[in-house]
């Protein structure tokens, strides 16, 4: 029976997906957040 080979490309592989997804949810979050500020700061005054 033959060992098979350590192969140490698929943690780089997963590390990288892992890393792309945090990534986009740190950008995506950020602008939501701009973007909630901006129609805050452009909605009408309410003047009763």
């Amino acid at each position: 029976m033959t060992e098979k080979p350590d192969y140490k490309w698929p943690r780089y592989v997963l590390a990288g997906v892992i890393i792309f997804i945090v990534a986009a949810v740190v950008f995506m979050a950020i602008e939501v957040h701009k973007m909630e500020q901006e129609r805050n700061f452009s909605a009408p005054i309410q003047t009763r």
